[in-house]
């Protein structure tokens, strides 16, 4: 798209770059008095709304705006019920900014045993949490949204976390375990239409660099597993196209680092994926109801 938005982190002061001509010239917009450390800032994809989210701050906030950061709405954590501790690892919003997510995510684990995903459905005036996610995660590392707003992914953080998916606003869900790795999932993404998602399980005890890929081409129903052999290029991110044609992976690993581009062979009815430099990747189909 031709917008983008880009979240600053650091002490002196949070940041949201913004690009309204696919990235050729920059604007950075002003933000509230002691907004510290975004870890995310999305746009909607028709450009009508902003969401950013601060992590690493003792009073962590959600900021919505309405006018591509000429101005910005400040969401507390009191407002929904939070320690403002809980910061934000990442959000996502609806095709219009109705629906929007936004996952909750802390260094240790929540006293109440469930970090929740945060949602809202008129525009970012008013949050609540949603209901029949797993309990017991440390948090979500990750949060996903169609352009209808009813399919949803949360990306859970921690050994006992869990891919949580719902693909009627929120209202039912249904899971995939984390197949023993201790750090759980680390990211998940999803095409407009909420078809073709992905989701990145990373093995924290041995440096992060042993990770699995999740791809579904059917909205949640089946997901394909593929194994990335552990070295320094490690998956961390995935990203998914709008039109789910094509899918982005971020590696890891310093000089090593890597974005590989993988074409979705056909993102309604064929589960299967075209590596590029991903040769050492196997796959293998498993279903939602329990763990892997």
């Amino acid at each position: 798209g031709q917008i983008i938005v880009l979240a600053g982190r650091g002490d002196s002061g949070a940041r949201v770059s913004v690009s309204e001509d696919g990235g050729y010239s920059w604007e950075i917009r002003a933000m509230p008095a002691g907004s510290v450390g975004f870890a995310f800032a999305k746009v909607s994809p028709d450009g009508t709304r902003l969401l950013a989210g601060t992590q690493g701050s003792s009073s962590n906030r959600l900021y919505v705006s309405s006018n591509l950061g000429g101005s910005f709405t400040t969401v507390t954590n009191a407002s929904m019920g939070m320690s403002d501790s809980w910061g934000y690892a990442n959000g996502d919003l609806s095709l219009d900014g109705r629906h929007m997510v936004a996952a909750v995510f802390s260094s240790g684990a929540f006293a109440s045993g469930n970090a929740p995903l945060m949602t809202s459905s008129d525009w970012g005036e008013t949050w609540s949490p949603l209901s029949g996610t797993v309990s017991g995660q440390n948090g979500f590392a990750g949060a996903a949204i169609s352009y209808d707003g009813q399919i949803i992914l949360g990306a859970g953080n921690g050994a006992a976390a869990k891919l949580n998916i719902s693909r009627d606003g929120g209202l039912t869900w249904t899971h995939i375990g984390s197949d023993g790795m201790p750090s759980g999932f680390e990211h998940c993404g999803l095409s407009g239409d909420g078809v073709v998602g992905c989701a990145v399980l990373r093995d924290g005890s041995s440096g992060g660099a042993a990770t699995r890929l999740l791809v579904t081409t059917n909205a949640g129903v089946i997901w394909t597993r593929y194994e990335v052999a552990p070295g320094p290029t490690g998956v961390i991110g995935c990203a998914v196209s709008r039109d789910g044609g094509w899918m982005l992976t971020v590696g890891a690993g310093g000089s090593a680092s890597r974005v590989w581009r993988m074409q979705v062979a056909d993102p309604v009815y064929l589960p299967a994926l075209m590596p590029f430099r991903i040769a050492s990747m196997v796959s293998s189909s498993v279903g939602n109801e329990g763990g892997m």
